[in-house]
């Protein structure tokens, strides 16, 4: 017997296959891609698929499989699964034979993970999880916070939260977003802290997710069904936080309003009461003044690139701003009093502030996101000129705790910016 044991090789065809494997893992492998010795059947009548395999190995994975096959009114000879798809199944029976799963997408990972959680194949689930939250992407995650609410998975909720913090725009302009529930998709729209560029970006969304119903249910395409379809979802978008120009060059072209709400509302964009019908709310997404921790940066004296600036009601270029984290501006400092604007690389004015006694308070925290270059333009409240002590733009550093803001200096006006990390 000894001699048997030192003698059996892993793949040696002249002992019996029990010794020429090292191991259990091994031997279940074996039976696995052998089928040797299967006792049962799983049908996949949608897939019009057999697959041979061992009721023991499916009972001690799961408690649901132990109750169909060994239970009293246990299936004899076949299993017919329904609902999952094809390659689910052959990952979860990869994962129970070999206690492993190679998932080439996280889109597949979610599939795997819906069999898993129907079956109660924990570590699966387990597995699943890791690997969504290690891969996921912009335009896959709206599908992923879907199964994290009905999985109760925290893990991918929260991996879930950070995309929509860092790539808002990306996230809800993905394809995903119209197999959202309607009450998943307005729950999201409720959200205060979902800093889109513009409010454009969440009504395309709502445009999109809209017609995505129509055509899921065969229904015909038509203006009136469509809004009858979003109607509650519109009054989620705050439309008086986009300019006229945008409303104008974005809004008006998807008909979704009518004409007369078009007027209504770009009346209401330049100071007239809103319509009833839709969001009153002139306070872009971002977080509350209240709820932010204070920090500070304060920069050096920045300098006058051209050698004379007159400003009166022009802004004149202060620098730009760019940071390593995303950030929330919420007020600054200056030696001068007037109005600062925060500009986006697009142009768009993200935010503005007066100054009271050099203090200048944002009426909305300004969300920077990382690695984007943000422009700081001053207007003076009287005609002022500057004179320049330097010609030549110099760039530095400024750390505060784990966050660096590299600023381009243009102008001698000595700014401090508060901000606070997102």
């Amino acid at each position: 017997m000894g001699e048997m044991c030192t003698g059996a090789k892993s793949g040696d065809p002249s002992q019996p296959w029990q010794l020429a494997l090292k191991n259990t893992k091994e031997r279940l492998q074996h039976l696995y891609t052998s089928i040797l010795h299967t006792d049962l059947d799983i049908i996949l009548p949608e897939y019009n698929e057999s697959l041979k395999v061992h009721r023991i190995v499916l009972a001690m994975s799961s408690p649901v499989f132990e109750s169909m096959l060994m239970g009293p009114l246990a299936v004899r000879n076949e299993l017919k699964l329904y609902g999952d798809s094809s390659q689910a199944i052959h990952k979860l029976l990869d994962h129970m034979y070999m206690d492993d799963m190679d998932l080439e997408s996280v889109e597949l990972a979610l599939e795997v993970y819906a069999a898993a959680h129907k079956y109660q194949l924990e570590a699966a689930m387990n597995c699943c999880s890791q690997y969504i939250v290690s891969n996921m992407t912009p335009d896959i995650t709206l599908a992923a916070l879907e199964a994290s609410v009905l999985f109760e998975d925290e893990d991918i909720k929260s991996k879930c939260n950070e995309m929509l913090h860092d790539s808002p725009d990306d996230v809800m302009s993905a394809k995903c977003v119209n197999f959202l529930k309607k009450e998943t998709l307005k729950n999201l729209l409720q959200e205060q802290n979902l800093t889109v560029t513009s409010e454009v970006v969440l009504l395309n969304a709502v445009i999109d997710w809209g017609k995505a119903q129509l055509q899921r249910r065969g229904e015909e395409y038509s203006g009136s069904a469509l809004r009858e379809e979003i109607e509650d979802l519109l009054k989620e978008v705050r439309f008086l936080t986009i300019s006229c120009e945008e409303f104008i060059d974005k809004v008006i072209d998807t008909e979704v309003l009518s004409h007369t709400e078009c007027i209504n509302i770009l009346k209401a964009i330049r100071g007239a009461n809103c319509p009833d019908s839709f969001n009153t709310s002139k306070v872009r997404r971002g977080p509350r003044l209240e709820d932010l921790p204070k920090a500070s940066l304060q920069t050096d004296s920045v300098y006058l690139r051209k050698k004379i600036y007159r400003a009166s009601d022009n802004f004149v270029f202060v620098g730009t701003v760019e940071s390593d984290k995303n950030i929330y501006i919420y007020h600054m400092e200056a030696n001068r009093e007037g109005t600062i604007n925060i500009v986006n690389c697009a142009g768009d004015v993200l935010g503005s502030a007066t100054s009271q006694n050099n203090v200048f308070t944002f009426r909305q925290p300004v969300a920077l996101k990382r690695g984007m270059p943000y422009d700081i333009k001053f207007a003076f409240k009287s005609k002022t000129v500057l004179s320049s002590n330097s010609e030549e733009e110099t760039v530095f550093d400024i750390t505060v705790e784990d966050v660096t803001i590299t600023y381009e200096k243009d102008c001698d006006i000595d700014l401090q910016l508060y901000f606070s990390k997102q």
